[in-house]
C-alpha cells in the first residue's frame, strides 16, 4: 500500500476518532462529523453559503473541490478539540 492509496482510510479513521474524542471530552464541534463509516460527511453549519452543507470525507466520486472542503473542516474540529489542552503540534523539518 502507499500513503496515496490509504489516505481515504487514515481520512475516515481522523473523523471517528474526533467525533468520539469530542463527546468523550464534552467538546462540541463546530462543523458535525456524520460518521457513516465510508460515507462519513462533516456538516458546515456556520457559513452563508447556499446548496449542500455536508461535505463527503470520502474522494472516490465526487468533486474534488467538496471533498478538500471537507478535509478542511475536519481539520478545524481536530483544532477545536486540541486546543482547551493546549496540544501543540511540532513540525518535523
Amino acid at each position: 500500500y502507499t500513503p496515496r492509496t490509504l489516505f481515504p482510510y487514515t481520512t475516515l479513521f481522523r473523523s471517528q476518532v474526533v467525533s468520539t474524542l469530542s463527546a468523550y471530552l464534552a467538546v462540541p464541534l463546530h462543523y458535525p462529523i456524520q460518521c457513516l463509516g465510508s460515507r462519513s460527511t462533516v456538516v458546515d453549519l456556520i457559513s452563508v453559503m447556499r446548496g449542500p452543507r455536508a461535505f463527503p470525507l470520502y474522494g472516490k466520486g465526487v468533486d474534488r473541490y467538496r471533498f478538500d472542503y471537507g478535509v478542511f473542516l475536519l481539520n478545524k474540529n481536530i483544532e477545536q478539540v486540541r486546543a482547551p489542552f493546549k496540544v501543540v503540534h511540532l513540525l518535523s523539518s
